[in-house]
């Protein structure tokens, strides 16, 4: 059975557009970073796994499990059974995984952290060691998760009605602000002119606020309609929207980005007030760089207009910025983040001029 699951997932990843590993150890190249061939589908879609940093930490059965549960989120409930279900349930161990609970935990907080859709899909996990309702999650972790139950994003709601009437309305109307930033990139573009002109047209389209109430922290934030203003042009996000919704558009275009959670100054320009944070890392032809949308915003509300004071640095360029750490000393995120380039990328090798170049 678990070759059989080893077999198909190799079918499903294939042909997906080739991209860079996450690791910046020098082995990629520019040609790979491109969009997929085919039209992606943002419901069912997958990502080539290459893009996916908290993967490529998994041994290999765990990255096996990392894709099977993956494909579970992906996949459309269809059945009177699965429509009328609470949560998802993905069995493991009758298709030959042999997993602890703390690694199925640690697998999907790797995917959650990985996949900015998986926020608008589901909030916990809860393995379990065998069917019987009595043996709930075993604090220690050390018991194998026979399945694991994962609830979709509204609690309680039946998948059927949480597919039909939220998710797929939501993710169509999500796209229709999401394609036309990813419509301003040229496929002849370099990866950091791409990143640049990405980094430009989404923050156009934002603003720093929390008065959307359609999750300032997530992809609802940046592009959904504001539920208090639907006509409104510019949307209300945190640093975590600014974050994970940039970090959408980087892997919609084959670029490897994260989020990275930690400690910052809360205001450009105030040496004192530091404060929980959250911007990215891109990686561009083999080596990462540290961008940050929010602190990139322009100063004026509601303005076109962004800084790169912050866009493709060197981790020790931006020292203002601590990775991993939350104000209150407590470790946040990946386990281990990846070092940047030593130099920042050069702004002027970021500029596209068109066919003429």
């Amino acid at each position: 059975m678990k070759n059989r699951i080893l077999i198909f997932l190799m079918v499903l990843f294939s042909g997906l557009a080739a991209c860079p590993p996450p690791a910046a150890d020098g082995s990629t190249s520019e040609e790979n970073q491109t969009k997929p061939s085919e039209p992606f589908d943002p419901l069912t879609g997958f990502l080539p796994v290459e893009l996916y940093y908290g993967r490529s930490l998994l041994n290999q059965e765990e990255k096996q499990a990392y894709d099977f549960i993956l494909k579970a989120f992906l996949t459309e409930p269809v059945t009177d059974e699965q429509k009328s279900a609470a949560h998802i349930t993905v069995r493991l161990k009758e298709n030959g995984f042999s997993l602890t609970e703390a690694q199925i935990v640690k697998i999907f907080d790797f995917l959650s952290k990985d996949d900015p859709r998986m926020a608008l899909l589901t909030s916990s996990v809860l393995p379990r060691r065998s069917d019987n309702i009595g043996d709930t999650y075993d604090p220690s972790g050390t018991a194998i998760a026979d399945e694991a139950w994962f609830d979709n994003a509204f609690k309680g709601m039946a998948l059927g009605t949480f597919w039909e009437t939220f998710h797929k309305p939501q993710t169509a109307e999500m796209e229709t602000r999401i394609q036309p930033i990813l419509d301003t990139v040229d496929e002849k573009m370099t990866t950091a002119q791409k990143v640049r002109t990405l980094h430009d047209a989404f923050l156009a389209t934002v603003t720093y606020g929390t008065t959307n109430s359609r999750g300032d922290g997530n992809l609802r934030g940046a592009f959904l309609n504001p539920l208090t203003a639907p006509e409104a042009e510019i949307r209300y996000v945190v640093c975590q929207g600014y974050a994970v919704s940039f970090q959408y558009l980087l892997m919609r275009c084959g670029i490897p980005a994260i989020t990275v959670p930690g400690t910052a100054l809360s205001t450009p320009g105030d040496p004192d007030t530091k404060g929980s944070h959250a911007w990215n890392k891109v990686c561009i032809d083999g080596d990462w760089y540290l961008v940050d949308p929010t602190h990139d915003d322009s100063l004026m509300w509601n303005s076109p207009t962004c800084r790169y004071d912050y866009f493709l640095k060197a981790d020790s360029s931006v020292p203002t910025h601590e990775e991993g750490v939350l104000p209150d000393g407590s470790k946040t995120g990946y386990p281990v983040f990846p070092e940047t380039a030593k130099n920042d990328f050069p702004l002027n090798q970021t500029v596209w001029i068109g066919d003429s170049q």
